[in-house]
């Protein structure tokens, strides 16, 4: 070990919801790095600015509604 307790534990793909464009639904797909604490053996994905993760989606849109 190299004294860091998160390590690399696979990849996440979630879809988010963005503003629409010219009255179509968009949707974000975000692939992120999932980590694993070594000391508490929970794991937490890649965080991704801009994205309110309670609601799957933008901050923006969040605004917008």
């Amino acid at each position: 070990q190299d004294g860091n307790p998160l390590y690399r534990h696979g990849t996440l793909q979630k879809l988010f919801r963005d503003l629409p464009i010219r009255g179509n639904h968009v949707s974000i797909l975000a692939v992120r790095k999932r980590y694993r604490c070594r000391t508490c053996q929970k794991t937490f994905p890649q965080a991704v600015t801009g994205i309110h993760e309670g609601r799957k989606m933008t901050e923006r849109l969040v605004l917008y509604i």
